[in-house]
């Protein structure tokens, strides 16, 4: 009797607890992602800054990781952004705050890595571009 199976190769990935660390990552520079087009030339982003301090440009978060890898990853190689959208329009000049989740990604290599804590979401507000300021930047 001839038996044959398929597929000939079955991959297993197995997670083995207690094999993870904790690791706080810290002073992760905040970006942003555009989405509409021609924001810069129209729009600008005013932060919603509480203390004053411009500490909300730098985030933190904690991960679980896989031991021996904790050494290998610092805040210049994960990338924490903010996403600003169509949405963000509809609200231009508006005297209140949005609330954005910051994103973040990791790199290549670190996919096994779980974020725990991710950063506090950020408060701004997009403000339409005076017409000064514009014929100010067309004339440089």
């Amino acid at each position: 009797m001839e038996v044959e199976f398929a597929p000939e190769r079955i991959v297993v990935k197995i997670n083995l607890t207690g094999k993870k660390e904790p690791k706080q990552i810290t002073r992760i520079r905040l970006s942003r992602m555009i989405q509409p087009r021609d924001f810069e030339d129209n729009y600008r982003i005013e932060w919603h800054d509480e203390t004053e301090t411009g500490a909300h440009f730098l985030q933190d978060i904690d991960v679980m990781m896989p031991k021996g890898k904790a050494g290998r990853l610092n805040s210049e190689d994960v990338h924490a952004y903010v996403i600003i959208d169509d949405g963000d329009l509809e609200q231009v000049d508006s005297e209140g705050w949005t609330t954005k989740d910051v994103c973040i990604i990791l790199p290549p290599g670190f996919e096994d890595v779980e974020v725990v804590r991710k950063p506090n979401p950020i408060k701004l507000r997009v403000v339409r571009r005076t017409k000064e300021k514009g014929a100010a930047k067309a004339a440089e």
